[in-house]
């Protein structure tokens, strides 16, 4: 029986929880239901989910996730998901008159429409849900049918191969949510409503207020405790949060918890920012944010990896100019969370799988505890979305092509692929092992590849001959990467269904079903340097006008001390 090495994961803030929307929904495509197929398996899903029964005793399989986000960030989504019955009404105490407001429904989109109908057409009613339809003892002639009832027959269009675009419908991250959430996975803060530009959440130390209060404060730990005591092997806790507004205030107070109750555990923390800001004028106000949350994030962090697709993510003037990380097969829209998101989620899926995998045991603390040397809790990382690899070519040639080229992309911002790093995780997956040599090697290569016969030898052989010196793991699986409904159409049309690059065009309405991804976590000099612009950015700003920060308790000689411990962070990263 396989150790379940089990991992919960946190969420904080709109735009963390557009990638984990995505990454969840990567990972539930790459379910495999056919016991068939169960030996062929190399990912260990129970690791990020857990398996539970319903009130109609019906199994279900939900992330081990909690997440925090505002009023008004969920649409048609409800907060205690549809896997439970809630459906009772609650008895009021009050004998007074009642007036009931109701809100106007929120229209769902194509997508969430028709997931909705499969997930009918799929359901076996209970007995209690018959007599609610006015079925009496709950049987049926097969022949009855209604209009509303969905249609089953095998020439219906299958629900995962329809084309969608939803680039203009999603609007908040449950408009694209694939999968169930269990009843204790959503918080939601009410005090503050998502999108409000009256009373903003945009203030770190309101963040850290917000969920220290009583209620707020029980009501999350009632949560973490709900997920964690029912491991039997927790390696650590997955982090995305919002570095940019208050989520980082609330975060930090999680953090701060689990450093007390969970001392031995690791804790990855991915800080996620959009590529696009919608307020441009809040620059220097988004740049306090981050300071803030770097500097105590990252040092509640066993690991603290900064992500966003925007290449300088701070900039101290509205007007400057903002340039995009660019991807060689795939073309987004900068402004759209939607896509964004999309990107950094199958970069966390890809390089997040050395201690997801089944007959691999590896743990969390592989990668934390052997990053964080010398003080340098803070890492990058990089990705090949989708890896290059051609139709008729091999894993051999693609590397020789790229000519001491980099084949990835930093995701992280402020920090480039030319700087060799110290150390790094590297992952390559959705390489078939035929495709790993060639039969026309070059007589000058014939020598150094002659210990080759896999695409694990090979991708060992590229680390060792780009960065000498560098310390490496490397893993391979031969899955390849998810992207089907509801992932965005992000690749260019040379990049055929199963995502290798093609001479012949893909129909413009025919999507992408999966892609090989390379992917590397580094400890690299460049974190230093983006700490250090970091710290440049922010002295430039006079905290004394910044009243808003400094009415939710931020002194400013707390502030010169934050400034202060950035600066020797980023001096932890000097040769």
């Amino acid at each position: 029986m396989e150790s379940s090495r089990e991992v919960v994961t946190l969420q904080f803030g709109h735009y963390a929880n557009f990638v984990g929307t995505h990454w969840w929904n990567i990972q539930e495509s790459s379910f495999i239901y056919d016991p068939k197929q169960a030996g062929s398996k190399e990912v260990n899903t129970d690791i990020l989910f857990r398996e539970g029964t319903n009130l109609n005793k019906q199994v279900t399989y939900t992330p081990r996730l909690i997440l925090w986000d505002l009023k008004g960030s969920l649409n048609s989504l409800r907060k205690e998901g549809t896997l439970y019955d809630f459906r009772a009404e609650r008895k009021s105490e009050w004998d007074g008159d009642v007036t009931v407001n109701k809100k106007p429904r929120i229209e769902k989109n194509e997508f969430l429409k028709d997931l909705e109908k499969q997930e009918e057409a799929y359901v076996v009613p209970t007995e209690y849900e018959d007599m609610e339809l006015g079925q009496g003892d709950g049987s049926k002639n097969d022949s009855e049918t209604t209009e509303d009832e969905p249609m089953k027959d095998d020439d219906s269009p299958v629900f995962g191969q329809k084309f969608y675009n939803l680039d203009d419908s999603v609007q908040v991250w449950s408009d694209f949510l694939n999968i169930h959430l269990h009843p204790k996975s959503v918080n939601i803060i009410n005090e503050f409503s998502h999108g409000s530009t009256e009373q903003p959440f945009d203030v770190y130390g309101c963040g850290y207020q917000t969920i220290s209060e009583t209620d707020t404060w029980t009501e999350a730990e009632d949560r973490l405790h709900f997920f964690t005591e029912e491991c039997d092997q927790l390696q650590g806790f997955q982090i995305l949060v919002d570095t940019h507004d208050a989520f980082s205030g609330v975060a930090t107070t999680v953090l701060e918890y689990l450093g007390d109750d969970f001392p031995s555990k690791s804790i990855l923390t991915f800080g996620t920012s959009p590529a696009v800001f919608p307020d441009p004028e809040h620059n220097s106000q988004h740049i306090l944010n981050t300071v803030l949350s770097y500097n105590k994030v990252s040092s509640l962090s066993s690991l603290f990896i900064p992500l966003s697709l925007n290449s300088s993510a701070w900039l101290s003037k509205p007007n400057t100019h903002i340039s995009y990380r660019k991807f060689p097969n795939a073309i987004y829209k900068p402004h759209l969370n939607y896509h964004t998101s999309a990107i950094l989620a199958a970069c966390l899926e890809n390089s997040t799988l050395p201690y997801r995998l089944c007959k691999k045991n590896g743990h969390m603390k592989d990668i934390t505890h052997s990053f964080h040397s010398m003080g340098r809790k803070v890492g990058a990382l990089m990705a090949a979305l989708p890896f290059p690899l051609g139709e008729d070519s091999s894993l051999v040639e693609t590397f020789m092509q790229l000519d001491g080229e980099m084949p990835w992309t930093s995701v992280s911002p402020n920090v480039t692929t030319e700087t060799k790093p110290w150390m790094m995780s590297s992952v390559l997956r959705g390489i078939p092992e035929e495709n790993a040599l060639t039969s026309n090697i070059k007589p000058e290569f014939a020598q150094i590849l002659r210990d080759c016969t896999s695409v694990s030898d090979v991708l060992q052989l590229f680390v060792t001959e780009s960065f000498p010196g560098t310390l490496n793991a490397g893993c391979v699986v031969s899955s390849p990467c998810k992207v089907v409904t509801p992932y965005p159409h992000i690749f260019t049309p040379n990049i055929n269904n199963g995502g290798l690059v093609s001479t012949m065009l893909r129909n413009p309405m025919q999507g992408v079903d999966s892609v090989p991804v390379m992917s590397s976590i580094q400890s690299t000099k460049d974190s230093g340097k983006m700490v250090g612009e970091l710290y440049t950015e922010a002295k430039k700003i006079n905290i004394k006008r910044f009243h808003r920060f400094l009415a939710t308790g931020l002194e400013e000689d707390e502030f010169k001390e934050t400034l202060e411990e950035l600066i020797n962070l980023s001096e932890n990263y000097d040769d």
